[in-house]
């Protein structure tokens, strides 16, 4: 029989970026806080911020998840607690599917990075479109509205 096991990031929110700095149709940039505690916080971080731009590209009309994390270099030791700048270069794509190169970093030194898969499907009773379409929207200009972005 198998084993339960209880996974508990201890976060209080899903939501790790606290703000959108830089977006264009090949990248997007942002920052947010590090416990200084759990990688698992730098890989969601990464992919948070992919997912953002893939929906942005999207025009919020498609779910968009992580399928692959590869090529990604874990930080040992870990960083310290703090403010973490976050880089996702777009490096190829079809109509469903985007590739990234992921970075975190502080003060211009990488401390972990990362090639992210996404791909993207269309709303259904399963992900209802017309809620989640207008929660990433409001959750994108958030982020983006301290920064000036469009």
């Amino acid at each position: 029989m198998s084993e339960i096991i209880e996974i508990n990031s201890g976060l209080n929110s899903v939501l790790l970026i606290e703000r959108i700095t830089a977006f264009d149709p090949g990248e997007i940039r942002g920052v947010f806080t590090f416990d200084g505690k759990s990688v698992f916080m730098l890989i969601e971080a990464m992919a948070q911020l992919g997912a953002f731009h893939v929906r942005r590209l999207d025009g919020f009309q498609r779910h968009a998840f992580l399928m692959k994390v590869g090529k990604c270099v874990l930080p040992d030791p870990l960083p310290e607690e703090g403010s973490m700048e976050l880089q996702s270069e777009l490096t190829g794509r079809s109509d469903r599917s985007f590739v990234y190169h992921v970075q975190v970093g502080r003060q211009g030194q990488t401390v972990m990075r990362g090639d992210f898969w996404f791909s993207t499907v269309d709303y259904d009773e399963r992900f209802e479109g017309e809620m989640l379409q207008r929660h990433y929207e409001r959750v994108f200009s958030c982020l983006t509205s301290a920064s000036g972005i469009a």
